[in-house]
Formats: structure tokens, C-alpha cells, sequence
């Protein structure tokens, strides 16, 4: 049985001759905290009408640090072309953790620590300029307390991407 199933599928990637989903790596300048951007880095993968990302984003001093995680899934589509590129666009929703520590002076051991966690919708606009590179902008709305979000306060996060697709 172990034959046959390794032949069948070693038959199934033989008249696989063209890959149906693309991978996209790069790097981000985030702004999830609170307005100051953040290097990081991108990755993507999908499909002509579906796909994920996953982002990271932070950084370290002698007294504090950051660390940002933010995933999506995204329904897409090719809305046009800009100076005859292509576009790809999408709408979806996502996640992110968010984690920082700081302390107030070298000499505080202790530290102060926070974390955040959001669920929202996301969007995503991808113009490939040259061949296989793109740039990019990708974003969720984190919907967590329903009072602010009325008041259209929400834990946004917005990324400028940069980056090769594969």
C-alpha cells in the first residue's frame, strides 16, 4: 500500500506543471505602536482568489522593547493596473499580538510590561512595479471594546510593505 500510495503521488507532482499559488516575501515598516513605525518582516501566500499573511514587527533597546505579530486571510481579486501594472486588492480579517516592556531608567530592574490582542477586518493593496517586485499597503481595523468602536475608535495597525513575489 505504501508503493502505491508513494507512486500516485509521485504521478500527481509529475503532471503538476504549474503551481497555482504564489509566495511573497518582504519587509514592512509598521506603525502598531501607536503611531511610531516599526521595521519587520512580511510573508505571504495564495491564490488568484485567496490568501494569508503573516507579519512580524520590533525592536530592542537597553530599556525597552517591542514585539508585533499580526496575521490575515484575505479574499482577493485584480481591481486594474497603474501605469500598467498590476494591482491585486483584498478584503478579509485578521489578528494581532502585541507585547512592550520598558523600564524608566537603566537602574529599574523590574520594568513595566503590556500586551494587547485585537480581531478585525483587514484590507490589502499590492502594485507589482517592476516584474516580481511590489509595494504595498496592508491594514486591520482591531475591534475589542464596542463603546470605541462606535465612536469610531479602533486598534488599527497599517503596514508599508516591500517585497519579491515567487
Amino acid at each position: 500500500m505504501k508503493t502505491i500510495t508513494t507512486l500516485f503521488f509521485l504521478l500527481l507532482f509529475a503532471f503538476c506543471l504549474e503551481a497555482f499559488a504564489d509566495l511573497k516575501v518582504g519587509g514592512n515598516i509598521s506603525s502598531s505602536t501607536r503611531g511610531r513605525t516599526l521595521p519587520g518582516y512580511y510573508l505571504a501566500i495564495g491564490s488568484d482568489q485567496a490568501g494569508v499573511s503573516a507579519s512580524s514587527a520590533g525592536f530592542q533597546t537597553s530599556l525597552g522593547y517591542a514585539s508585533y505579530y499580526q496575521f490575515n486571510a484575505f479574499g482577493l481579486f485584480r481591481p486594474g493596473t497603474i501605469l500598467g501594472r498590476k494591482i491585486e486588492a483584498g478584503f478579509g480579517a485578521g489578528i494581532y499580538f502585541y507585547k512592550l516592556g520598558y523600564r524608566e531608567t537603566i537602574l529599574d530592574n523590574a520594568g513595566t510590561t503590556k500586551s494587547s490582542f485585537a480581531a478585525g477586518p483587514s484590507a490589502r493593496v499590492l502594485w507589482y512595479f517592476l516584474g516580481p517586485a511590489f509595494m504595498g499597503i496592508e491594514t486591520m481595523l482591531g475591534i475589542r471594546d464596542l463603546g470605541l468602536n462606535l465612536l469610531l475608535c479602533y486598534q488599527d495597525s497599517t503596514q508599508f510593505v516591500l517585497g519579491l513575489a515567487f
